[in-house]
């Protein structure tokens, strides 16, 4: 327990200019950890997200002003955030980087920046 308090008060401190520099890659546990029971706010090609990561490998998503949508979620053996989206079966993985109290969700040449918010907030 006292790990995962200390991750999250490691990620809530604010960010600086140096942050790019400050990328670390999070192992499995800590990816879990991370996720587990908090709420990203970000972009997504273009667009504002919530989304919220609850324990049993549900999510939910929202673009600003659109619908929410229910997946699950899932950190694999390489310690990439996966998720599936119905109506797919097709499970999409992706590298994950963090750097203070931002999230990096990096799918082949492209990279979406998020931040952790601690907490469910939908």
């Amino acid at each position: 327990m006292s790990r995962i308090l200390l991750l999250l008060a490691i990620l809530s401190l604010p960010a600086h200019a140096g942050e790019a520099a400050d990328l670390t890659t999070p192992t499995q546990q800590q990816l879990a950890e991370l996720l587990t029971g908090n709420t990203m706010e970000g972009i997504w090609a273009g667009h504002p997200y919530i989304q919220y990561f609850d324990a049993g490998g549900a999510t939910r998503y929202r673009e600003q002003g659109g619908q929410e949508t229910t997946g699950r979620w899932r950190v694999d053996e390489r310690g990439r955030y996966c998720s599936v989206w119905p109506p797919s079966n097709r499970w999409v993985c992706y590298q994950v980087l963090v750097s203070g109290s931002n999230i990096y969700w990096k799918s082949g040449n492209e990279v979406y920046p998020a931040e952790v918010k601690p907490g469910k907030l939908f």
